[in-house]
């Protein structure tokens, strides 16, 4: 979180904000999106304080884009990439869900599901890290469990 000018200390005092509400199962979902290389965002994904991050999270990309270009900074693409492809898994792992009727559900190899919840368990690691939130922690804790810890 960059607070060494106005803008940067708005946007982190805003995103902290949401994310101080979120319960350790929303904060991992939330966590997922961030992860992927691409832009992708289906709200039927969401639920409760995740949809709040999501919509919070593109309008400060949207700010931010719009402050590069009044800038003349060279940015034709957002700056972070929201993708909502991996809420449903996360939730299901997040929720104590059984480790083989989570990959039988997302339909991929274990390993390939596996990365991707080591990813959200390190975004989660770099939030709590910053923000000192203990539902960042509580999330990383839940996500790695079982198999991904053995």
């Amino acid at each position: 979180w960059d607070t060494t000018n106005p803008m940067g200390e708005a946007v982190a005092n805003e995103m902290r904000d949401v994310l101080d509400e979120m319960t350790p199962c929303e904060i991992g979902c939330y966590a997922s999106c961030l992860i992927a290389e691409e832009n992708y965002v289906q709200y039927d994904h969401l639920f409760g304080n995740v949809e709040t991050a999501v919509k919070t999270a593109e309008n400060i990309c949207d700010r931010l884009l719009t402050a590069q270009q009044e800038e003349g900074v060279d940015s034709r693409e957002n700056p972070v990439n929201l993708n909502t492809d991996y809420v449903q898994l996360t939730k299901m792992w997040l929720e104590g869900d059984d480790w083989d009727d989570v990959v039988n559900a997302y339909g991929r190899q274990e390993g390939d599901v596996a990365r991707i919840l080591v990813r959200v368990a390190d975004v989660l690691r770099q939030f709590g890290d910053v923000t000192g939130l203990d539902n960042c922690r509580e999330a990383r804790e839940l996500i790695m469990r079982d198999v991904l810890v053995e």
